[in-house]
């Protein structure tokens, strides 16, 4: 769903810009509705509290109904003649956006005037680029990489960039970035130039901003079709409805996408909730066809097989796979902790850094091919840091003796050995996948002879399958490792 300008809305119909998101909650399921992107011009005024604060209920309807959504800030986000987002990102900061599945982060720490999400629909996975008002030269830059990084399609959006009769804003057009003061800025024509012509996987470019003719019902609800230097085609689309004379039926106008694979199309609709009324003229409602990535609707890639984790240290954990197959080549793996994608490789591991000691993470991995079609993620592996886990000596052996019995265990086993040195311990079990199976024991031993005994149950009392386990005693100086059969089923 694309939001269009809502500025005048949050000014002086809220209950305008209610019914566009409660109409967009109640036909989730009906539409399937994965993705919201605002255009821009939230507000019409960004100094007025009040408008932050209506516009923060209407958007909040999607929040409550857990759709996910993506803003921009237009030009009536920021203080007039500078780049001060303030308001904007008090009112919509990164902690709105970064719970949904969506998320995915911005170019700068804390501020949402450029950010990135990720959706899929149709059978395809896109990545959505959500760009400030007359983008840097920085942020293009910054575009450019995420682009080339990303093996996903790509629909950028942004509030300026075609004009009132649907070509790419430039210098003769009033309403171009460069007349805001807004100091370093690229119009429509110059994100062209720059970014959106120099790749192969973009599709779509969404934008608002700008009012049509008065022989147009001032409606600049047109679409340009592009191709890149590449030999992409590129759908350009810009709706803004908000000065549409009273009485048209143009009030709460948005714009309704759907993906249709197996026709290898996408159908545009614009609808009013506070009408209960479609347009039905050629510009607003109409069909795309021969978009590139309908050519490769081909199988995804085999799952990831034989995920395994291993803790390596206090910080780090340590991912191995075995190779995905694919009918046009895999291209990379995605890698999931806790549900939630941190990152992407080429290879078949992966080693995840900057993490917390005594604490269990969950994993799993995608792969992807070339073209953007991902395999559902593999079975999830958990791994748990241990607290003494960061062994820096070794020279220092305290821990004497280590002796297993019975072995195989049958019922349980008594697990004896002798320390040399007064320390913390941590006495764990392990299956041979590195997962924790159990912690036997976390404290103080004093110098002596010590014995503990296992009876071959998890961590939650239900018994462990047969088969070869390890115990490892250490500390943060040394560690004493043996291997405990279990063959309580013999």
């Amino acid at each position: 769903i694309i939001l269009p300008d809502t500025q005048n809305y949050a000014q002086y119909h809220p209950e305008y810009f209610d019914a566009q998101t409660q109409w967009i909650a109640d036909q989730k399921e009906a539409l399937n509705i994965v993705m919201v992107l605002h255009e821009g011009d939230i507000v019409n005024d960004p100094a007025v509290t009040q408008e932050w604060q209506d516009a923060d209920e209407s958007m909040a309807i999607l929040d409550a109904a857990d759709i996910p959504y993506a803003v921009v800030p237009g030009n009536h986000e920021y203080v007039p003649s500078s780049r001060n987002s303030d308001n904007y990102n008090l009112w919509f900061p990164v902690s709105r956006f970064e719970d949904m599945p969506t998320w995915g982060g911005t170019f700068e720490d804390g501020k949402m005037d450029n950010s990135y999400h990720y959706f899929r629909t149709g059978g395809f996975n896109f990545m959505v680029l959500a760009l400030e008002f007359g983008p840097r030269d920085t942020v293009l830059s910054w575009a450019n990489k995420m682009v080339n990084d990303n093996p996903n399609r790509v629909m950028v959006l942004t509030h300026a960039y075609l004009n009132g009769t649907g070509e790419r804003l430039t210098s003769s057009d009033g309403h171009n970035p460069h007349y805001y003061g807004l100091g370093n800025a690229n119009d429509g024509q110059e994100m062209w130039d720059k970014f959106i012509k120099l790749h192969d996987n973009i599709d779509f470019v969404f934008c608002g901003h700008e009012r049509g003719p008065d022989s147009q019902d001032r409606d600049p609800a047109f679409n340009l079709v592009s191709t890149s230097d590449l030999g992409n085609t590129v759908y350009q689309i810009v709706a803004n409805y908000q000065y549409c004379p009273s009485g048209t039926q143009n009030d709460g106008n948005l714009r309704i996408m759907t993906f249709s694979p197996s026709q290898q199309k996408v159908s545009v609709f614009t609808y009013s909730p506070v009408y209960n009324a479609y347009k039905t003229e050629e510009r607003s409602q109409f069909e795309i066809t021969g978009l590139s990535f309908f050519n490769s609707l081909n199988e995804t890639p085999s799952v990831p097989q034989n995920l395994n984790a291993t803790a390596d240290s206090q910080t780090r954990i340590d991912l191995t796979w075995d190779a995905s197959t694919d009918n046009v080549g895999v291209a990379g793996y995605c890698i999931f902790r806790d549900a939630v994608r941190i990152d992407s490789t080429s290879s078949v591991s992966y080693s995840d850094t900057g993490l917390v000691a005594s604490t269990s993470y969950t994993y799993t991995v995608s792969a992807y091919n070339a073209k953007g079609n991902e395999s559902n993620q593999s079975q999830s592996v958990n791994v748990t840091i241990d607290g003494l886990v960061n062994i820096t000596d070794f020279s220092k052996d305290i821990i004497k003796g280590l002796n297993i019995s019975p072995n195989p265990l049958k019922t349980d086993t008594r697990i004896s050995f002798e320390t040399m040195e007064t320390a913390e311990y941590l006495i764990n079990i392990y299956n041979l996948q590195g997962q924790k199976v159990k912690q036997l024991f976390k404290g103080e031993l004093r110098t002596g002879h010590h014995c503990i005994i296992w009876d071959g149950r998890g961590q939650y009392g239900k018994l462990v399958h047969n088969g070869t386990y390890i115990i490892a005693i250490q500390t943060v100086n040394t560690r004493k490792i043996g291997k405990i059969i279990v063959a309580k089923n013999d």
